[in-house]
C-alpha cells in the first residue's frame, strides 16, 4: 500500500480520540490561585494538617471537560519541579492524596516520575461548585447537550 492511500487513514486517526469521537474538549479560561498539597497514601480525608510531602500555591488557568466525562480536569504546574519529581519518583505504584485548599479531592496512583511539574486533579460537580461557585456546570457541557 502506498503512502498516498495511508495518509487519509492517518489523518482520520489523528482527528479522533480513542473512543472514535471527534468532539473537542470544552475549556474555560480562569485565573485563580489554590493551595495544593500532596500527602502520603495513608492520610485520611480530614487529616490535611499533617506533614505534607509538598504544599504549594499554584496558578490555575483553565478547566477542561473531556467528551463523555462527567468530571472536570483542573490542570496546573508545581514550581518546585525537583521536589515534585522526587515525590512522584519515590511513590511509583503507590497512591498519594491531593488536597485543594485543604480538602482532599483525589488519591491517584502514581504511575511514573513526573519531571516537568505537571499535575491535575479531577473534580466532580460538587467539588467544582465549591471551588468555582461562579462557574455553572452547564457551561462545561458540550454544545450539543
Amino acid at each position: 500500500m502506498t503512502i498516498k492511500y495511508l495518509l487519509p487513514i492517518f489523518i482520520i486517526l489523528l482527528t479522533t480520540n480513542c473512543s472514535g469521537r471527534s468532539e473537542a474538549p470544552v475549556r474555560i479560561s480562569i485565573d485563580k490561585y489554590f493551595t495544593i498539597a500532596l500527602f502520603p497514601e495513608e492520610t485520611s480525608a480530614t487529616d490535611t494538617q499533617s506533614a505534607a510531602l509538598l504544599r504549594e500555591k499554584v496558578h490555575v488557568t483553565e478547566l477542561v471537560r473531556y467528551p463523555g466525562e462527567e468530571t472536570v480536569t483542573m490542570p496546573f504546574t508545581f514550581t518546585d519541579v525537583k521536589k515534585y519529581a522526587g515525590i512522584t519518583g519515590s511513590n511509583i505504584g503507590k497512591r498519594i492524596a491531593v488536597s485543594v485548599n485543604g480538602e482532599i479531592t483525589s488519591s491517584p496512583m502514581v504511575k511514573m516520575q513526573i519531571d516537568n511539574g505537571a499535575c491535575s486533579v479531577t473534580l466532580d460537580s460538587l467539588q467544582l461548585s465549591r471551588l468555582f461557585p461562579e462557574i455553572k456546570v452547564r457551561s462545561l457541557q458540550s454544545p450539543d447537550k
